[in-house]
């Protein structure tokens, strides 16, 4: 991908047309529900409809904070392969769909919100598209790398808050940087979502943080090669 750089997510499952289509609980979307608020902001995809996480503790991200990291890495999107690490039920990495991303990994570890997921992605009409690992991030994303037949362009690593600020980074670096940093494009991007109480470092093995933005309580963090700067 030569883009020029602007700075202003146990098994794999590849999803296929020909599965009934996933609704998870029996749950509804309709104009009057109460269920989601969640919906695709931009794109092809736009105003889409979207399950939500099946309970509390989630992170909610605003409709202009998801609108700006969108306009940060755009050129990262469009026809990229992209990464949604701690997805959830996949708003980073469906809004990257309808933003032109080609193909769309996501990494989650709670079957329940995984079931959310699916839905979601059956909702979007882009099961050939995407491609979802479960079990634990840590241990098993180097095994999921290796399967890619691509590097990546962008990765969203949106680890649960409480999860964030617990993390020693240099064993995160290493299960989680380092691997990343082997299969991510030279021009690739990471990008961090914590809230603004997690102490984060500037140096990531080979990768170096580039940008940080700061959403309320949220802080977002850019994070890739030393030659982006230039």
């Amino acid at each position: 991908m030569e883009q020029p750089f602007f700075l202003p997510l146990f098994t794999s499952r590849q999803f296929r047309y020909n599965r009934k289509p996933h609704n998870p609980g029996g749950l509804t979307i309709s104009k009057s529900s109460k269920i989601t608020s969640l919906r695709i902001g931009g794109g092809t995809l736009s105003g889409r409809k979207l399950y939500p996480p099946p309970h509390d503790g989630t992170r909610p991200m605003t409709a202009m904070a998801k609108k700006s990291i969108f306009g940060m890495v755009a050129p990262w999107v469009s026809e990229g392969v992209v990464l949604d690490l701690y997805s959830g039920t996949g708003t980073l990495g469906l809004e990257s769909i309808s933003y032109g991303a080609k193909e769309v990994y996501f990494a989650e570890r709670d079957r329940r919100v995984i079931e959310r997921l699916e839905g979601n992605i059956e909702l979007c009409h882009c099961e050939d598209q995407c491609t979802v690992w479960t079990g634990n991030i840590e241990s098993r994303l180097p095994h999921w790398l290796d399967a890619m037949s691509s590097k990546a362009d962008l990765v969203f690593l949106d680890p649960p808050f409480p999860d964030a600020r617990r993390w020693n980074f240099d064993k995160i670096t290493e299960s989680i940087f380092l691997p990343l940093a082997k299969h991510l494009n030279d021009d690739g991007l990471i990008v961090l979502r914590t809230d603004d109480a997690t102490d984060v470092p500037t140096q990531f093995g080979e990768l170096v943080m580039l940008r940080e933005k700061q959403f309320g309580q949220m802080m977002i963090r850019l994070i890739g090669r030393e030659s982006l700067r230039t």
